[in-house]
């Protein structure tokens, strides 16, 4: 019962995190998975239960290989079961709970795997699981997928170099055959980026393990040649080369057309610099370690809301809990001194290597290796190096569970700790409390007395403090909740490490440390991910009822549509879902077999691009308002009959011919 109980412990959580999809029936709500996610699973569910394979896809564009677009997901095993036997939107909802299940299960499986004990282990399972990185990817359904592969691989990393079985080389085939076949599978999800993430990070990983393993330790079987006798490390080589080869073969069915229409895509040749270092992890953005909330608050950072961040606050937050980073501190500090083997040293120093060099990566041009890496040809199609953050958080994760179980074995004379430890110790909490505190205060205080003065600034990073410095004032008033609950998570913190240090670690503080990560944890992810009733999703708008009534051959097109967003979180701080899908923003064509001149695809024609962004073809344009209405000749050429908005359209050319709901849905005929 102990062996299960963790596993248990972490479903049920899990249940408690998605209580509203899982009693309710509610589905999440996101302007991504409405333009993008929700209607590619559709479509993909469709081909499925006719056993037949989407080759085109003739509601994007001007017509768009369909499985090309690598979002869809359609071989990845998973999807295929879900979206086989459930509605589409029971399938959404399942993959994600069965997701942070496997995430929580795999890091669990890997922690016990490097000797960390259970309740150090479900430590790193919880705060991997419901980390702000995770829970804030959860509305992209490629990166919830994704990311909970990577435990999982590790742990495979480790079963080859385990060389306690007496057939090693047999062994070490079997875990690099297992270990091929879970990296390809893991590129059928698609988007691509977090899986190169991920093989970059098993790569990374398994040549750590290389370097860091004595050389007593690698044996090497008869049958091998005397040149390989003399190049001990070989071997390994060569089965980390037969696990990517394998993963290649495997996934190739669905990277080859990917790679066959990028030949002719807007990224070929790859991206500008500038725009492969969007949504970076900013020097700025370590303070949210602490104060996830100090560019504003999470649920509503996207459209029109107090959030200032440097970049987009879903590729960009790391945060782990208060908790778990002072035992990822402590694991790192006291690697040495609070350790029994050389082996466990080892793996703290393996997974810090890791954590470094891939908050360097997600850093870009600030880490300055990303902007090495982004030269590679693999590579340079890619943006959003925030995303290196998944294995960061990983790495972080597996280090805390370290840290406390270094800490509540102190007790053990083999543990015991020096007084410069405990020193340390002190020193970190003091500077936790004292910087969070003058944080706060001198926010408070600066908003009466340096108000004009940080606004005086007109370029520099204080310049962008001054232009938000009201609302970072008000996400830091003193009376606001979410400032003085993370203050009483930060002190209850202090204090429980204080007591074990001092008193020892009874049970209840153990416990106690658990459940003071949860609740941090929670209170800052559970209401991140909005959720709405699922007909949302299945109910038709009167839009497209409006349009499927002309039988004639056409395409529609929505301009301004996130000018609906904008408007509804500026007044109501919610998403305007039923109003937003009126417009049939694009990819939600495909749930009404409407056939759109836009989408929401990874890799389009250039050729689109070029008409769609009319005065933006200089660079890559996505994320930007087209202008397409500004070009009537273009339109007719593209067979655009309908253009639904949000807003009036003055045009000579355009004629109103339905607006139920002002300011919303006005379709006109051209």
């Amino acid at each position: 019962m102990k062996r299960v109980f963790p596993f248990l412990f972490i479903i049920c959580l899990i249940i408690i995190f998605h209580w509203r999809l899982i009693f309710l029936g509610e589905v999440y709500a996101n302007s991504e998975i409405f333009t993008c996610f929700y209607p590619l699973k559709v479509f993909a569910s469709e081909f499925l239960r006719n056993f037949t394979v989407p080759l085109w896809n003739p509601y994007w564009f001007m017509g768009h290989p369909a499985l090309a677009e690598s979002q869809m997901g359609f071989f990845y095993p998973i999807n295929i079961f879900l979206f086989y036997f459930f509605p589409a939107y029971t399938a959404y909802n399942l993959s994600v709970i069965i997701h942070y299940t496997l995430a929580g299960l795999f890091t669990y499986l890997l922690a016990r795997k490097l000797k960390l004990e259970r309740l150090p282990s479900t430590l790193s399972a919880i705060t991997f699981t419901f980390s702000g990185f995770y829970v804030m990817q959860t509305y992209h359904i490629w990166a919830n997928q994704s990311a909970v592969w990577l435990p999982l691989m590790l742990l495979l990393v480790e079963k080859i170099y385990d060389s306690t079985s007496e057939s090693l080389i047999s062994n070490r085939i079997k875990w690099s055959l297992v270990l091929g076949l879970i990296l390809g599978i893991q590129f059928l999800i698609g988007h691509y980026f977090m899986q190169i993430i991920n093989t970059l990070a098993v790569i990374a990983y398994y040549l750590i393990k290389l370097l860091s393993k004595p050389e007593s330790n690698i044996r090497i079987a008869e049958s091998f040649s005397p040149i390989l006798h003399k190049t001990k490390g070989l071997p390994y080589f060569l089965h980390l080369f037969l696990s990517l080869l394998i993963a290649i073969g495997i996934s190739a069915i669905q990277w080859f057309p990917s790679l066959e229409i990028s030949q002719f895509s807007s990224r070929r040749g790859g991206v500008s610099s500038e725009v492969a270092n969007e949504h970076l992890f900013h020097p700025l953005h370590f303070i949210t370690l602490i104060f996830p909330y100090f560019f504003g608050y999470t649920k509503i950072g996207f459209y029109g809301t107090p959030y200032w961040g440097f970049d987009d606050i879903m590729d960009t937050c790391v945060y782990i809990g208060i908790l778990p980073l002072i035992f990822a501190t402590i694991s790192i500090l006291f690697v040495r001194g609070l350790t029994v083997n050389k082996e466990e040293s080892q793996v703290v120093k393996n997974f810090l290597i890791i954590a470094v060099t891939f908050m360097l990566l997600s850093m870009g041009k600030y880490g300055l290796i990303f902007n090495l890496l982004h030269r590679l040809p693999v590579m340079k199609v890619f943006r959003y190096p925030g995303r290196f953050l998944g294995v960061v958080t990983l790495a972080l994760s597996i280090l805390a569970g370290f840290g406390f179980q270094y800490l509540y074995n102190t007790q053990d004379s083999r543990f015991k700790i020096q007084d410069s430890q405990l020193k340390t110790c002190n020193l970190i909490l003091a500077t936790l409390l004292l910087t969070s505190f003058g944080i706060i205060f001198s926010l408070n205080i600066g908003a009466f007395l340096l108000r004009d003065y940080i606004q005086s600034f007109e370029t520099g990073i204080i310049s962008k403090i001054g232009v938000h410095y009201d609302n970072l004032v008000s996400v830091f008033v003193i009376t606001s909740p979410r400032v003085y609950l993370q203050l009483i998570i930060i002190l209850v913190a202090a204090i429980i490490i204080k007591i074990g240090i001092e008193k020892g670690w009874g049970r209840f503080l153990k416990y106690s440390v658990i459940v003071l990560v949860i609740l941090d944890l929670f209170y800052f992810g559970i209401r991140y991910n909005e959720s709405t009733d699922y007909h949302i999703y299945t109910e038709e708008p009167e839009s497209a009822k409006i349009l499927k009534g002309d039988k004639s051959l056409f395409r529609i097109y929505s301009w301004n549509q996130n000018k609906i967003l904008e408007d509804g979180f500026r007044h109501n701080r919610k998403y305007p879902y039923k109003e937003f899908r009126e417009i049939l923003p694009h990819n939600s064509s495909l749930l009404y077999g409407l056939q759109h001149i836009a989408g929401n695809a990874c890799i389009v024609w250039k050729r689109n691009y070029e008409l769609l962004y009319m005065d933006r073809i200089k660079d890559f344009p996505i994320g930007t308002e087209n202008e397409l209405i500004k070009y009537p000749r273009v339109m007719d050429m593209l067979n655009i009959k309908y253009i639904l908005s949000s807003e009036e359209i003055v045009r000579d050319n355009l004629e109103l011919i339905n607006s139920p709901q002002p300011p919303f849905n006005k379709g006109r005929r051209g």
